[in-house]
This record gives C-alpha cells, structure tokens and sequence, in this order.
C-alpha cells in the first residue's frame, strides 16, 4: 500500500509525506523533507528516492 503527497518550495524545499505498509494496510507514516540546498529539482528528487528505497529495504529485513 503506497499513498502519498509531494511538494516543493522556495529556497530549495522538497518533501513528501507517505502512508506505506503491505496488504493494502497503512501501517507507517514517512514524512521527508529538504530545505535550504542548493541541489537542482531531479538532484532532490533522486535523494528522497534514495531514502524512500533504504527504508523500504530496512524494513523488508
């Protein structure tokens, strides 16, 4: 199960709230959010990604 919200801002905001968990079961909230960088939009994007796949990976463990 996946829902989600994302949004972006000034001075390099980005962030993203999730519900995630399996069987169709919202079982955690994962908030993420960057501020004040200078990275471009796809650099942001690429890192919540890369946090959202190490979370995933923790919790498949």
């Amino acid at each position: 199960f996946i829902a989600d919200k994302t949004g972006a801002g000034e001075r390099g905001a980005r962030g993203i709230v999730a519900l995630l968990g399996p069987n169709n079961k919202a079982e955690r909230i994962v908030v993420i959010y960057l501020r004040d960088t200078p990275a471009s939009m796809a650099e942001r994007n690429q890192q919540i990604a890369g946090i959202g796949a190490a979370l995933i990976e923790h919790w498949q463990r």
